[in-house]
């Protein structure tokens, strides 16, 4: 088996099974944050995905992984980009206008609605195409495939790391992030570097937030309380 430094290993085992167990312990955690406000939760997970950045940078620098190749624009790779995020955005409405209708505490984590909010969002956005996406699509990747031997088995496995890595929100939402993660690696495959995966994931993300706030208004999901806290709406309901 070829072999990877204690870096390396350090890192699969963090990303590839303590994040997804941590996700998991969380889940039915989440509910006690409820009445965090949301510009903290915003600050908090900026400040995490930064940390898991440079943890991913420097496991690369160790490893010698290639993560900033020289890019040349080519239209194939950025047009699946945009498909893959206006597929994703239209498929996933209808759930999050049924989460939001039915007041699912999880819908409030993601629904900026003051301008404070927004762009302590969309910097989130950014910071989790770029963080994830070298994290996972990049350094977690590279280093299964010298561990297994194979990109496919390797694609499998980081996929599945990073869907159950989101099981806070819920085994549907993990699901359907696996799928997605599996999408993005064949997009960073494509056009042999992590840009347009990086943009699409940062552009969904932060256009799925701004959509959570619009429904979170339309239907009266949270309601201001005064000193820029808010008061989630009644019929707050368990993780599923």
């Amino acid at each position: 088996m070829p072999s990877i430094s204690i870096a390396g290993w350090l890192h699969i085992g963090f990303f590839g099974l303590m994040v997804p167990w941590l996700a998991w312990r969380s889940k039915g955690l989440l509910h006690e944050y409820s009445a965090l406000p949301r510009s903290t939760h915003f600050v908090r997970v900026i400040s995490q995905l930064l940390l898991f950045l440079v943890a991913s940078l420097a496991v690369a620098w160790v490893e010698d992984i290639t993560l900033w190749p020289a890019w040349r624009l080519r239209a194939v790779p950025l047009v699946l980009a945009t498909i893959l995020v206006v597929v994703g955005l239209v498929s996933m409405r209808p759930i999050w206008r049924r989460s939001v209708e039915r007041r699912d505490f999880k819908a409030r984590f993601f629904m900026p609605t003051t301008q404070r909010e927004r762009r302590l969002w969309a910097g989130l956005s950014v910071a989790a195409g770029v963080s994830e996406e070298v994290t996972y699509r990049g350094v977690l990747f590279a280093l299964l495939t010298i561990v297994t031997g194979s990109a496919w088995v390797a694609a499998g496995l980081s996929a599945l790391a990073f869907g159950l890595s989101h099981a806070v929100q819920g085994w549907k939402a993990a699901a359907a992030v696996t799928v997605i993660a599996l999408l993005l690696q064949g997009l960073v495959a494509l056009d042999g570097t992590l840009y347009p995966a990086i943009a699409a994931h940062a552009m969904y993300d932060w256009l799925a937030g701004l959509e959570h706030g619009r429904l979170g208004e339309e239907l009266g999901y949270d309601r201001p309380v005064g000193s820029g806290e808010w008061e989630v709406g009644s019929g707050v309901q368990e993780l599923s």
